[in-house]
Formats: structure tokens, C-alpha cells, sequence
């Protein structure tokens, strides 16, 4: 009965400290991006608008992914870098051991 109780009543010390490492290192992440922030574009209402305006400017240059410029331009091809990575991929998927239901 006695090492039960034990067990149970010490229980959870790992996960709370897990919990308050994970928490300090979230807050002190975002402080220091925070500052970056503030240091490089003085406040995040101004660092956000410049973020909104790049995205619509790199968005209306089409700059995004397999958006082409005009839409009536085709589709421009993918870098070889990309085609490679995805059959390698998709080559080491069907080359590994996992069981017949985990392959697609």
C-alpha cells in the first residue's frame, strides 16, 4: 500500500518542471523578439503594416508560389532543387520499412 501512495503523491514533478521550462523559454522568446522589434521598427503597429505592405507587394509582383505575374503566362516550372527533394522523398517513403498501411 505504502509504495503506491508514494508513486501517486509524487507523481508529475517532471511534467510541472517540464511545464515552467517550456513557459520561460515562450516568454523569453517573445521579450526578445519583442525587442528586435521595437529596436528595428520602433513599435509592432509599425513593424505590421510594413509586413502587410511586403506581402502585397511581393503578392501583386507574384512572387508567391506558382502565382505567375499575368495570369495568362504559364505556369513557370518548379527549381530542379524542389523537383528533387519531392522524388526523393516520396522514394525514401516507398524504400522504408513501415508497414503496408502507413504507405500511401
Amino acid at each position: 500500500d505504502d509504495g503506491v501512495g508514494r508513486v501517486i503523491k509524487y507523481a508529475g514533478k517532471h511534467t510541472l518542471f517540464a511545464e515552467m521550462v517550456g513557459q520561460a523559454v515562450y516568454e523569453a522568446t517573445s521579450e526578445s523578439i519583442m525587442i528586435n522589434i521595437r529596436h528595428l521598427h520602433g513599435n509592432y503597429a509599425v513593424y505590421t503594416v510594413r509586413r502587410w505592405i511586403q506581402i502585397l507587394m511581393a503578392t501583386m509582383k507574384g512572387a508567391r508560389p506558382c502565382i505567375p505575374p499575368k495570369p495568362m503566362d504559364p505556369m513557370p516550372r518548379a527549381p530542379i532543387s524542389v523537383v528533387l527533394l519531392g522524388v526523393c522523398s516520396v522514394l525514401f517513403v516507398r524504400s522504408s520499412p513501415l508497414p503496408d498501411k502507413a504507405k500511401l
